[in-house]
């Protein structure tokens, strides 16, 4: 699901449905084999992720 935040329509929130959550619940470190990585590099990519969000947000509040 996308919504705008309302303090800063530039920004757009994205949450799962509630069907995501299920879907979510559901899965265990195996539940990704269609990205190719084991579980260990999934984390690490997941992890790298996150820093590079949180970097670019970091850059854009400087602003």
């Amino acid at each position: 699901m996308r919504q705008r935040d309302p303090a800063d329509e530039r920004q757009v929130r994205i949450s799962l449905t509630k069907e995501g959550r299920k879907l979510r619940e559901g899965l265990t470190e195996d539940g990704f084999p269609q990205t190719g990585l084991d579980p260990d590099d999934f984390v690490n990519m997941q992890k790298a992720v996150v820093a590079l969000r949180n970097n670019l947000i970091r850059m854009t509040n400087t602003r």
